[in-house]
């Protein structure tokens, strides 16, 4: 393939939201906080949300759409576990520290 002007600014983007999201999923990890994880898991579905729109386009050469919806339906099903223990936990979010 062609190289694609500003690709490597879109590289750079892409990088930096991966870095966020997996800081995001550590600190919840850290903290034992079901809140955390509920902030965490939503992030990712919305990072999957857009590499789905991606993967739809007709000029992706990415992951095929199947693969990102499948990653999606993971974080969509940890999001919905991790609102219930939220919930469940009352306004303290499960914190077990």
């Amino acid at each position: 393939p062609e190289f694609i002007s500003g690709a490597d600014n879109l590289a750079t983007a892409w990088a930096g939201r991966m870095a966020a999201t997996g800081v995001a999923l550590v600190l919840a990890v850290l903290l034992r906080n079901a809140a955390g994880y509920v902030i965490a898991f939503g992030a990712a579905i919305f990072r999957e949300l857009g590499d789905a729109i991606v993967a739809a386009s007709e000029t992706s050469e990415g992951l095929p759409l199947i693969v990102v919806l499948v990653v999606m339906a993971v974080d969509v099903v940890a999001f919905g576990l991790a609102m219930r223990l939220a919930v469940a936990s009352g306004p303290q979010g499960g914190s077990r520290a």
